[in-house]
């Protein structure tokens, strides 16, 4: 509720500093560099107000129905929420689904969080010397099936970052925008259903993630 009653507010002040730039000489270097500030920071407000809602919105959710989902289904949605994103950066995102299957017993709303979150920090935090690769792929472990996204990224320290890697707000990139509650999100999705989430990663070496599920016995193959 806090997070919509800031909303409003947030559009009134953007748009008054719209109709002040119009008032007021922007070829003066201190002024342009004061409103860039203004700006930026407005920025980062909507984006955490935003990523609140999204919190408060998966929280409403964790009890959300149950069902077989076919995997590949949610990653052609996420592929098409960031399609342009893929194109520009040329991105190649590739799946494989042969050890594990291609369905899961969850939430269908649930799992495209999941996906979309870590599908987009994949891209964001790409490396600048090559074109970003992510795979998608799942196994079978310990009466568990895996889940496990990999890209060749910028990588996490996480002998320095490891023990926050999940914790809301957390940031350990300062490049890029966000407000570091990704990570949250999937690990709080996953844990409350039972399950668990791994991750192997170090600088400039790319990241793996692995969501472990309970695995529903009429699990059927999608394609």
């Amino acid at each position: 509720r806090v997070s919509h009653d800031l909303k409003a507010p947030i559009i009134n002040i953007t748009s008054l500093l719209g109709l002040v730039k119009k008032k007021i000489s922007m070829d003066d270097s201190f002024m342009k560099q004061t409103f860039g500030f203004i700006d930026d920071s407005v920025k980062r407000l909507q984006t955490t107000i935003h990523d609140l809602l999204e919190v408060s919105r998966i929280e409403r959710n964790l009890q959300a129905e149950k069902e077989e989902v076919c995997i590949n289904e949610i990653l052609e949605d996420v592929k098409e929420e960031f399609r342009e994103l893929i194109r520009a950066q040329k991105v190649t995102i590739s799946t494989d689904f042969t050890e594990g299957g291609s369905s899961i017993f969850f939430a269908k709303t649930n799992l495209k969080s999941i996906l979309s979150n870590l599908i987009s920090n994949a891209i964001k935090y790409h490396s600048p010397d090559q074109n970003s690769v992510i795979k998608v792929s799942t196994f079978l472990k310990n009466e568990q099936l895996c889940l496990k996204i990999e890209d060749n990224g910028i990588g996490i320290d996480l002998k320095r970052h490891g023990e926050g890697l999940f914790k809301m707000f957390s940031r350990f990139h300062s490049h890029v925008e966000g407000s570091g509650v990704g990570l949250y999100i999937v690990h709080k999705l996953i844990t409350e259903s039972g399950g668990t989430v791994k991750i192997e990663s170090e600088p400039s070496k790319g990241t793996i993630f692995y969501l472990h599920f309970k695995i529903s016995q009429n699990a059927v193959l999608c394609v």
